[in-house]
């Protein structure tokens, strides 16, 4: 059957790309550690913060900007503002992303003696700065394909991008073994320059290849400012996250040591939670990830937002809306099932570790509630109302902040896990309203919830009773291993 929805299609795409690039990924982790060691793994991993900080401040927003004007202008025939504002776009963002890098470069062994405390990243991060104005194109280049909803490019270069990146890394420790017999991080973060750059020459080159139709540059100017309304709402909404984010790490720690814990209980209970847990709970946001990349602008079109920011609903837009929430909500009641039912076996299984099994256990249901959050948040972006996604956000992150200030130092890891519940359902609750104060959604709650849960209740039951447990399957799969190593 020929998938003639752009925003299935496109999710499908998105998602197969991200799965095979996770793979790939896996192999590559396990490649590295065996080269550079766990000390040069740790050093390559200190300075992607700076890679986040930049990228949060000059990239992604405006790759959501792109995405959405580039939606609306083509929804409104004007293929000539389609051209623009994605010039507009790129302009904007390698502008700023060209001054920042400078910053990053010329500071570079500051940022390492005082923000990242190590003096050994100091050129790392100068090759790391490298990069950063190759990934602002090709990111910019991609927003726009969401925006006319083809994720060809867009899933292509992700490929593009991670297997260069990995042979050049295997060239240059190849290289480096024979003439040195050592392999430094600093081979890591040349691939990764190498990488965005063929990401960006595969970029644009097919932008170029279709140069001639996408219309007449006009209004730079115009588009440019709209963009940056647009993103910097968005840009300060990720800059305040990555910090208010940061805080809660700190302080988690040291709050477990007020409820009784020592160093080292502290650090490995926390480590099991960030770093096997909540990476599991993450790996199906994979798909409603892609759904949300592809919804924005089908939102944007579907309303017909113009420059002015003037908006028509009409029944697409529901449609479009209804579709991407059942889709998250689904696969949400699946996990559900899923990780309630097997997540303390996976946790031995996967991990040799109970105590991660039972926080998959309790945080499956987050599930649901996470991946409809993903998909609200993208309406909200396509509607233009970043302001209430960023009010959300400060909302659900200090409801979580107080849990971890007032109550894990008297009840422990538990009391997180609880305030992770109920911020996450905040904010999906949030998001809903907003949105149906937008959008008409016509939502079948029998067809959606009453129905899958019944049936998945059944499939589970039957599964536990005349399936192999899973603990017997002691030869862990490709998959499981993807899950653990590759988020």
């Amino acid at each position: 059957m020929k998938l003639k929805n752009p925003l299935i299609k496109g999710a499908i795409l998105l998602t197969a790309a991200g799965l095979i690039t996770r793979i790939i990924g896996f192999f590559y982790r396990i490649f590295l550690s065996r080269t550079i060691g766990a000390e040069g793994m740790g050093l390559y991993q200190l300075i992607f913060p700076i890679y986040g900080i930049v990228f949060s401040l000059s990239v992604a927003p405006i790759q959501t900007s792109i995405s959405r004007f580039v939606a609306a202008e083509k929804s409104s025939r004007r293929e000539g503002g389609v051209i623009t504002t994605l010039i507009a776009g790129i302009l904007l963002s390698l502008g700023l992303t060209t001054l920042l890098a400078f910053f990053v470069y010329f500071n570079a062994e500051w940022i390492s003696n005082e923000f990242l405390k190590e003096p050994r990243c100091t050129d790392l991060v100068k090759v790391l700065a490298i990069s950063l104005p190759l990934g602002s194109i090709h990111s910019c280049i991609n927003g726009y394909y969401y925006g006319i909803q083809k994720a060809v490019t867009p899933s292509v270069s992700q490929l593009v991008e991670q297997v260069i990146r990995v042979f050049a890394v295997y060239i240059i420790s190849t290289v480096s073994m024979t003439n040195t017999g050592t392999v430094t991080p600093m081979a890591a973060v040349t691939g990764l320059v190498i990488g965005d750059a063929a990401s960006m020459i595969y970029c644009v080159l097919s932008i170029s290849l279709n140069a001639g139709s996408l219309g007449r540059i006009s209004g730079i100017k115009k588009h440019a400012k709209n963009i940056l309304v647009f993103s910097a709402p968005l840009a300060v909404n990720r800059l305040l996250l990555s910090i208010l984010h940061s805080i809660e790490s700190v302080l988690i720690p040291i709050q477990l040591r007020l409820f009784g814990l020592s160093d080292v209980e502290a650090i490995s209970l926390f480590g099991v939670f960030t770093g096997m847990a909540m990476p599991f709970i993450q790996f199906p946001s994979a798909i409603p990830n892609a759904i949300a990349l592809m919804l924005l602008p089908e939102v944007a079109a579907a309303t017909g937002v113009d420059g002015n920011g003037n908006t028509r609903e009409n029944n697409k837009l529901s449609r479009s809306s209804g579709a991407g929430i059942g889709y998250s909500l689904l696969l949400g009641i699946l996990c559900i099932g899923v990780f309630l039912v097997y997540g303390e076996e996976m946790g031995i299984v996967i991990f040799n570790n109970k105590t991660a099994g039972t926080y998959i256990s309790i945080l499956s249901w987050l599930c649901p509630f996470m991946y409809l959050t993903t998909t609200l948040g993208s309406i909200l972006n396509g509607l233009g109302d970043t302001t209430a996604s960023f009010v959300h956000n400060v909302i659900s992150v200090l409801i979580r902040l107080g849990f971890v200030f007032f109550l894990v130092p008297q009840y422990g890891i538990m009391a997180y896990l609880w305030g992770a519940l109920v911020s996450q359902i905040a904010i999906t609750l949030l998001h809903y309203l907003t949105v149906r104060k937008k959008v008409s959604l016509r939502l079948n709650a029998l067809r959606l919830i009453v129905w899958p849960t019944i049936i998945l209740l059944v499939s589970l039951l039957i599964a536990k009773t005349v399936a192999i447990p899973l603990e017997i399957i002691n030869t862990p799969s490709l998959l499981l291993l993807i899950i653990k190593c590759g988020c």
